[in-house]
């Protein structure tokens, strides 16, 4: 019998009723999350003057719409998988090629995007104060390409690894079908570290910039950008390094307890929906506008709402 279709009992059933349940939960909780992130890109894109202003704001929704898509599509595959074993009572026994999954492919790109575009946020938040000269005669064309850098490199982090192992699979993997078990445990490791570090440099570099603008006068647009970008990049050492972290130590060093590491996702897009509150309670002129919005004060609007309110309604009913 090949690797790609032999079976092996499941001797623990409850264990499996518990992750599909949290698989489910997972699923829900991400389309839950993708309301706050569409509308806060809506807001953010539909404001001729933010558009200019918060590029990088509108390229970091765009890394959490992928990170919270890949949550959903893992919890609706895997609600699959599990149903199957439980039907079943039995597990496939797979190689890395059977577990490439477009679920795990996306959630590894937007693993890699999300930390650079935090980090192009930190960047240039403190080459504007500490080196403002370079910053008004370079930085404002360099951005952008900083943004579409970030995304290539995650597209090549992301298909080279999905290639080699496309081509030279790994036999008799996990059957759960995870990062590690499709593009290899190096990649899964590296990947947790990446997080770690980079949003870590990211916090580090905003919070330096906020101890320089405390002593010298900022206009009121980069005072909401420091305290926004700095709000983004501390929510997500906390909920996205911290998690990665620990899941580091249990791949690497020790068994980490199970309930430690099932909330990740979970917390994971709980960090992309904070986004808009960081952004409503920090800046002025977005809540001035998210209120214009909601109070339809003009009736263009309204379109944005039915974009918001049709994408979610689609992730719900899926």
């Amino acid at each position: 019998m090949s690797a790609s279709n032999a079976l092996l009992s499941v001797e623990d059933a409850d264990a499996i009723k518990l992750d599909l349940l949290m698989f489910q939960i997972n699923a829900y909780v991400a389309a839950g999350c993708m309301f706050f992130v569409v509308f806060n890109m809506v807001l953010l894109s539909t404001n001729k003057n933010f558009v200019k202003q918060y590029k990088i704001l509108i390229a970091l929704n765009i890394a959490d719409i992928i990170l919270i898509t890949s949550i959903f599509l893992e919890g609706i595959t895997r609600k699959g998988l599990y149903s199957n074993i439980l039907a079943t009572k039995t597990k496939r026994v797979v190689s890395s090629r059977d577990c490439i999954e477009l679920w795990n492919v996306v959630q590894v790109y937007g693993d890699f995007s999300m930390p650079l575009i935090e980090l192009t946020m930190g960047i240039e938040r403190f080459a504007a104060v500490m080196f403002p000269s370079f910053y008004r005669n370079k930085w404002k064309r360099s951005s952008l390409y900083l943004i579409i850098l970030s995304f290539v490199f995650a597209a090549m982090a992301t298909g080279i690894p999905a290639v080699i192992s496309f081509i030279w699979p790994k036999p008799n993997v996990a059957y759960l079908c995870g990062r590690k078990a499709a593009l290899g445990r190096f990649i899964g490791i590296f990947d947790y570290a990446f997080n770690v570090i980079v949003i870590s440099t990211a916090l580090a570099l905003n919070v330096a910039t906020c101890l320089k603008a405390m002593k010298i006068r900022q206009s009121r647009i980069n005072i909401y950008k420091i305290k926004c970008y700095t709000g983004v990049a501390f929510l997500s050492m906390i909920l996205v390094s911290i998690p990665n972290l620990i899941s580091i130590a249990s791949t690497t060093m020790f068994n980490v307890p199970r309930i430690l590491l099932t909330p990740s996702p979970i917390l994971t897009c709980i960090n992309g929906a904070l986004q808009f509150f960081i952004n409503f309670t920090l800046n002025l002129e977005f809540r001035r506008y998210c209120f214009d919005i909601i109070t339809l004060d003009d009736n263009k609007n309204i379109v944005c709402i039915l974009i918001v309110a049709s994408t979610c309604l689609a992730y719900f009913t899926i």
